[in-house]
């Protein structure tokens, strides 16, 4: 994840790039879900984790562009005072509500997880790896914030 998130900020993605990425989430999510169905409660609740934030990077790989759309506006400077439903892209300038909604859904559920590891940390006592996924999801949360403001 942390490779797919580092490529998204700094290389310019194409169409098939973007697809296999949510191929690779996808099937991520795929490969966890019999543990939803295996071991106590605490295991459940880990893997529902690991499939919310493969689901999170599904949206953000997929919403980028419409959550983003606000600060990528075209034109030349002679239009830049001028308020429009779009701009020369055909993107909107505004993010949709529908979209604000579900990316904080998916913002809130990131911190749930974090907070869900960090508890796991705190009750297991040097299991660092609840520290890596806390920060992921965190970071998750974060992400996902800031490409919406």
């Amino acid at each position: 994840m942390s490779i797919a998130m580092i490529l998204m900020v700094w290389v310019p993605m194409i169409d098939a790039a973007n697809w296999a990425q949510v191929a690779i989430f996808a099937i991520f999510a795929a490969a966890l879900t019999p543990a939803l169905a295996t071991g106590g409660v605490a295991n459940r609740v880990s893997a529902l984790g690991h499939i919310t934030m493969n689901a999170a990077m599904i949206w953000m790989v997929l919403a980028m562009p419409l959550l983003m759309a606000g600060m990528i506006v075209g034109g030349d400077e002679s239009s830049a005072h001028h308020h429009h439903g779009g701009d020369d892209s055909g993107l909107p300038t505004s993010t949709p509500v529908w979209a604000d909604v579900v990316n904080g859904i998916f913002v809130i559920v990131s911190a749930l997880a974090a907070l869900w590891w960090i508890l796991a940390l705190l009750r297991r006592n040097r299991h660092w790896h609840d520290l890596c996924y806390a920060a992921m999801s965190a970071g998750m949360g974060i992400m996902l914030v800031l490409m919406n403001v």
